[in-house]
Formats: C-alpha cells, sequence, structure tokens
C-alpha cells in the first residue's frame, strides 16, 4: 500500500516545472508520452494545465474508467434506464 508521501510522488515526483525541456514528447500539442519520465501528471507545454504522461500504464488506465463511465451514461440513457 502506498502512503500518502510515496503517492504524490508517484503522481508528480515532486517537480512540477514545465516541460519545456523537450517539446518532441509532446504530440498534436496535447499528448505527452515520455517512458523516461516516471510522473503520471506533468505541466502541459503549451498551457498552465496538467497532462497525462501517456507512457505510463496508469494513464491508459484512467482513460479507459473515463470511457466506461461515460459509455454507461450513454447507454442508460438511450436505455431509458434512470
Amino acid at each position: 500500500m502506498l502512503h500518502r508521501r510515496k503517492l504524490i510522488f508517484f503522481i508528480f515526483n515532486d517537480k512540477m516545472e514545465p516541460i519545456n525541456q523537450d517539446p518532441s514528447h509532446c504530440k498534436l500539442r496535447t499528448f505527452y508520452y515520455n517512458p523516461n519520465d516516471k510522473r503520471l501528471f506533468v505541466r502541459s507545454y503549451f498551457t498552465d494545465r496538467f497532462t497525462l504522461n501517456y507512457a505510463r500504464p496508469w494513464a491508459w488506465i484512467i482513460i479507459v474508467v473515463i470511457l466506461a463511465i461515460m459509455a454507461g451514461r450513454i447507454y442508460t440513457k438511450i436505455m431509458g434506464i434512470p
């Protein structure tokens, strides 16, 4: 089980600087993919917001969960289930 400090380190790696060192890791100005970067959330190169590092497996798990929730909501609306 991860302790809170280790969890924060795992997600942010205590380095919240922008990823301006190498913009080649940014795809389509939105997606950040860098297998050498251990952070899950990184500051976006082009904005002040955060983005996921899609090289991390947890990023894909988060995306799948969000899409599953959205699909479930759409399905229940179509089927008329309250």
